[in-house]
This record gives C-alpha cells, sequence and structure tokens, in this order.
C-alpha cells in the first residue's frame, strides 16, 4: 500500500523538479548557500508537486485506462480508492503550504501554488480540449526553478524569468516526443496533442523552435549573471573606498 501512494505522487517528476528547483536555488545564491533554507524550500515544494500529481492522476483516472504506460497506475488497478486518493493529496497540499509559508517567503509560496493550480486547475482538464495543452503543462514544470530562486532572493527579477522560459523550451522538445512516439495511445485516450492534430512534420519544426530558443535563453542568462556579478562587484568596491575615506578622515581630523 506504501508503494501504491508513492507511485500516486509520481516519484520521477518530483526528483526531475527538484533538481530544477536546487537549480534556481543555486543560481540566486552566487556561491552562498542557506542550506536550512535550501532543505525547506525543497521540501514544502516537494509536498505541493506530490499533491499535484495525486489530483492530476485523479482527474486523468478514466484517461489512464486507456494508455498502455498508465493503465496500471493505482486508481486505475483499484489499489487506492478515489476518496482515499483526494484525502492524501490535500494533506501533501496543506503540509507544502504550511511548509513554505512558515521556512521561506510568501513570494515562494506564490510561485509554487501557481504552478499547481496550472498543473491541476489547467492542464489536467484543458489538456482533452486543447492541442495546447502540452504549453500548459510546461509552464507548471517551468515553476520549480523559480520558487528556488524567490527563496532567496524574495522578489522576481530578468533572472527568473530566463530560468523560467528555458525550462518552457527545454520541455516542450521532450513532450513533444512522448506525443509522437504514443501517438496511437493520445488516440485512444481522446487527448489532442499537436503530432495528432498537427502532423508529426509540424511538430518536428516546433521542437526545433524551441531548441533554438533555448540556446538563445543560456545565452541570455549568462549575460544577466554577467552583469549582475559585475553590479555587485562595482557595489562593493565603492563601499570599500568609502569605509577607506572615512578612516583616512578619522586619522586626519
Amino acid at each position: 500500500m506504501i508503494q501504491a501512494y508513492t507511485t500516486l505522487t509520481k516519484p520521477g517528476i518530483l526528483f526531475g523538479n527538484a533538481l530544477t528547483m536546487i537549480a534556481g536555488f543555486c543560481l540566486a545564491s552566487h556561491g552562498s548557500l542557506d542550506f536550512l533554507l535550501l532543505l525547506a524550500s525543497l521540501l514544502g515544494l516537494t509536498l505541493i508537486m506530490a499533491s499535484s500529481c495525486v489530483l492530476n492522476q485523479w482527474i486523468d483516472r478514466r484517461a489512464d485506462a486507456q494508455m498502455h504506460r498508465t493503465k496500471r497506475r493505482p486508481l486505475v488497478m483499484g489499489t487506492i480508492s478515489d476518496g482515499s486518493a483526494f484525502c492524501f493529496a490535500f494533506l501533501l497540499l496543506g503540509s507544502g503550504i504550511a511548509c513554505l509559508g512558515l521556512l521561506t517567503n510568501i513570494l515562494t509560496l506564490w510561485m509554487a501554488l501557481v504552478g499547481f493550480c496550472v498543473y491541476v486547475g489547467l492542464y489536467s482538464t484543458l489538456k482533452y480540449y486543447t492541442i495546447y495543452g502540452t504549453l500548459i503543462g510546461s509552464i507548471a514544470g517551468a515553476m520549480p526553478p523559480v520558487v528556488g530562486y524567490t527563496a532567496v532572493t524574495h522578489h522576481l527579477d530578468w533572472g527568473a524569468a530566463c530560468i523560467f522560459a528555458l525550462l518552457v523550451c527545454w520541455q516542450m522538445p521532450h513532450f513533444f516526443a512522448i506525443g509522437i512516439y504514443r501517438r496511437e495511445e493520445y488516440i485512444a485516450a481522446e487527448i489532442p496533442i499537436w503530432p495528432i492534430s498537427r502532423g508529426v512534420p509540424s511538430t518536428k519544426w516546433q521542437m526545433l523552435w524551441y531548441v533554438f530558443g533555448f540556446g538563445v535563453l543560456i545565452v541570455c542568462l549568462s549575460l544577466f549573471k554577467s552583469h549582475k556579478s559585475f553590479k555587485e562587484s562595482l557595489s562593493k568596491s565603492q563601499l570599500r573606498m568609502k569605509n577607506q575615506r572615512i578612516i583616512l578622515n578619522k586619522n586626519f581630523s
């Protein structure tokens, strides 16, 4: 039973998002890590993401029965009841909100909840009605590094925007590749993904554009990081000069 509940949380997705969250945290830390803050942020976000994954499977339980890669999930197999899964999801959500709200900052909590709402409220429902479901899902998947970033900075800036867009561009070719490979299963589940509605050639062109965007954003993020480091170094130099002038004035007064 423990394994079934663990499967409900999609451990693979949690692990991948934990890595990107840590990357965002490290980027904002500039080499000076607050490990307690990192652990608190990681725990809170993981609990909220786990809740969203459980609710996603609760919403998808009928479609999952039509797809080979998902037909053995706990809710499809009846290992866990719908009501138990629903309660489990909200227990995880409440724990995650308490952790981020008490141990990080309000912006970090809001960023995590934005990802939760997009994944559960938009992606899990709209993917049955629009070919842009994967793009909506990538927005939720791009929030973890922003959560890590704001846990350190307490604000949003161009660095946060760059890593958000970077993760969107990184995810889309991956999602499209799965869509092409599992095309027949998505047809059976009546999920209108891009490879089905627009065709495989068009999908491959989309993948190339996202790869190109990813490369551009890598350069933008590097330039932002260099510019910010330069400004910090300049501020420190100015502060040292100011302190030296104060010391000299005291010596000659």
